[in-house]
C-alpha cells in the first residue's frame, strides 16, 4: 500500500513538472512576441449609440434604425429599393384623405410634423401676372359662361343624384379654366408646354411618426418578447382630380435653416389617436404611387387641383357649420400636399429611413369651381419617427382663406368676377421650376434615371404584325 501511495506521487509529481514547464516555455515565446511586436491591435469597441442624433430613443432600438438605414441604402436600384419597403404586411393607421371629422386639425398638422402660415410665401409676390391675367379673364369668362349653358342643358346629367351632378358641374368648370390658362401661358412658359396633365390621379405614401406608442415585436431564439416603442406607421391615399407635372423641381419657398422650418413649437399629441377618432388598418403592404410610372421625365409636382364636393356633401348631411367647413378644407390642402411630396421624395430614393438632403415643394387648389383655396407645401424632412431633440426640422404649409372666383353666372353673363382669384391661380400655373445646384439623386447611382423602358409594369406583349392583302377584282 505504502509502495503504491509513493509510486502516485512520483507520478503526479512528474505531471505538475511537466505543466509548469509548458507554462513556463509558453510565457516566454509571448514575452518575445511581445518584445518584438509591441503595437498591439484590438477589435473595434461598439459605440453606445450609431452615428448621428436620437433624443431619448432606447440604444437597441437606435441600432435597429441604423442597421435598417444600411440595409435599404445598399439598394441602389430605385426598383428594388422601393420593393424592398413594400414588401412586408404590417399594421399602419390610416391616414384619411380627406378628414371630414371635426377638430382633426392639430392631429394631422402633428402626424404630419407641419406648420400652419397664414398667406402665400413671397415668391410669389414678385411673379408679374397683371398682363397675363387681363388676357384670360375675357376667354376665362366666355368658357364659364359658355359651359354653365352646357350644363343646364344637359340632359343626361339631370338623371344623377344632386351630388353626383354638383361634382360633375364643377369638374367640367375646373376643366374649363385650366385649358384656358394653359392655352394663355404655354408659349410663354417652357414648363407648361413640357409638362404632363393627370386626371383622376392615384396617390398614396407611409411615413413614421414619433409619438404614438405601439408593441414591437422582437424575436429570440426560444421564445418571442415585445417591447414599446414611439414611433407608428401611417398609410395615406386619396384620387387627385387634376394634376400638372413638370420635368424640374419647383423652387424652395424658404431656407430650410429658417426659424420657420424648427419644430420649436409644434403641435403635440396629448391623445390617442383612436380617442380622436382615428383607424388603425388591418395588417397589408405598404403603398407608395406619385401618379405617373418611376423614372417617367415629369417626375415633380408643380399642381394638384382636387374638388371639394364631397366635403360639402358632408358638411350638408351632418348640419356641420361653416367652421367646419374651413378646417375640413385645411385638412385637405396639408394631407394631400403632404401625401403627395412623399410619394415624389420615394421616387428620388428618399424614404423614412434615408433622409431628404433638399426640400420639395408643391401647390395645391381646393375648389368645387366658384370657391378656392390656395396651399403651398415645403417638405423639409422625412425622419418624422425620431423626437424633436434629435430632428428639430419641421414641414411648413402655407394656405389662404376661401374665396370666390365669381357670385353668380345670369343670363350670359358672369357678375363679381373677382382678379385676385384668377390672379392666384395663374401664379401657381406659372411659376417656374429651377434646376437645383445639389444632386438630386444623391442615393442613387448616376446616369441616366428614366427607368420606363425597364419597369416590369408595363405590357411585355409583343406586337403581331398583320399583313393586309390587297383585294383585287376581276
Amino acid at each position: 500500500m505504502a509502495a503504491s501511495m509513493c509510486r502516485r506521487s512520483k507520478q503526479i509529481g512528474r505531471y505538475v513538472q511537466n505543466a509548469l514547464l509548458c507554462v513556463s516555455r509558453n510565457s516566454s515565446s509571448l514575452q518575445v512576441q511581445l518584445e518584438e511586436n509591441t503595437e498591439v491591435e484590438y477589435p473595434p469597441v461598439k459605440p453606445k449609440f450609431p452615428p448621428g442624433k436620437w433624443g431619448d430613443m432606447d440604444r437597441k432600438y437606435a441600432w435597429h434604425w441604423h442597421d435598417e438605414t444600411t440595409k435599404i441604402a445598399e439598394i441602389t436600384d430605385p426598383k428594388q429599393r422601393m420593393d424592398e419597403l413594400t414588401s412586408k404586411e404590417m399594421k399602419m393607421w390610416l391616414f384619411k384623405v380627406p378628414e371630414v371629422y371635426p377638430r382633426q386639425l392639430l392631429f394631422q398638422q402633428y402626424a404630419t410634423k407641419t406648420h400652419m402660415v397664414e398667406g402665400l410665401p413671397d415668391i410669389y409676390t414678385s411673379l408679374e401676372t397683371d398682363l397675363l391675367v387681363n388676357k384670360i379673364k375675357e376667354l376665362l369668362i366666355e368658357y364659364i359662361c359658355l359651359e354653365q349653358d352646357k350644363i343646364l342643358r344637359n340632359v343626361y346629367l339631370s338623371k344623377f343624384s344632386s351630388w353626383i351632378q354638383s361634382h360633375q358641374r364643377s369638374r367640367i368648370i375646373v376643366d374649363a379654366i385650366n385649358r384656358s390658362i394653359l392655352q394663355m401661358t404655354s408659349d410663354g412658359c417652357d414648363h407648361l408646354a413640357n409638362c404632363q396633365i393627370g386626371e383622376g390621379v392615384r396617390v398614396s405614401a407611409f411615413w413614421d411618426r414619433h409619438g404614438i406608442e405601439r408593441n414591437r415585436r422582437v424575436m429570440h431564439p426560444t421564445k418571442t418578447t415585445y417591447v414599446t416603442v414611439q414611433d407608428s406607421r401611417f398609410q395615406a391615399k386619396y384620387v387627385a382630380d387634376f394634376q400638372i407635372r413638370v420635368e424640374q423641381p419647383l423652387p424652395e419657398f424658404v431656407p430650410v435653416d429658417d426659424p420657420l422650418c424648427s419644430s420649436v413649437d409644434g403641435p403635440n399629441l396629448k391623445y390617442h389617436p383612436t380617442v380622436i377618432g382615428q383607424v388603425q388598418m388591418r395588417k397589408e403592404k405598404p403603398s407608395v404611387v406619385a401618379g405617373h410610372w418611376l423614372g417617367d421625365p415629369c417626375e415633380f409636382g408643380q399642381l394638384s387641383m382636387l374638388l371639394t364636393n364631397q366635403i360639402q356633401q358632408q358638411v350638408d348631411y351632418h348640419q356641420y357649420s361653416k367652421q367646419y367647413e374651413l378646417e375640413f378644407e385645411k385638412n385637405l390642402g396639408l394631407s394631400a400636399s403632404f401625401v403627395w411630396l412623399v410619394a415624389q421624395a420615394h421616387t428620388q430614393g428618399f424614404n423614412t429611413y434615408l433622409d431628404l438632403t433638399y426640400p420639395l415643394t408643391t401647390q395645391t387648389i381646393l375648389t368645387d369651381g366658384q370657391h378656392f383655396t390656395f396651399f403651398a407645401y415645403q417638405l423639409n424632412t422625412l425622419h418624422l419617427w425620431k423626437s424633436n431633440d434629435a430632428n428639430p426640422t419641421r414641414n411648413v404649409c402655407w394656405h389662404t382663406d376661401q374665396m370666390k372666383l365669381y357670385d353668380v353666372v345670369e343670363d350670359g353673363t358672369v357678375k363679381g368676377f373677382n382678379d385676385d382669384v384668377l390672379r392666384n391661380i395663374v401664379k401657381m400655373f406659372v411659376l417656374k421650376p429651377r434646376a437645383r445646384e445639389v444632386n438630386l439623386r444623391p442615393t442613387l447611382p448616376a446616369g441616366d434615371s428614366r427607368l420606363i423602358e425597364q419597369t416590369k409594369y408595363l405590357s411585355e406583349k409583343q406586337e403581331e404584325i398583320v399583313e393586309e392583302v390587297e383585294e383585287t377584282y376581276v
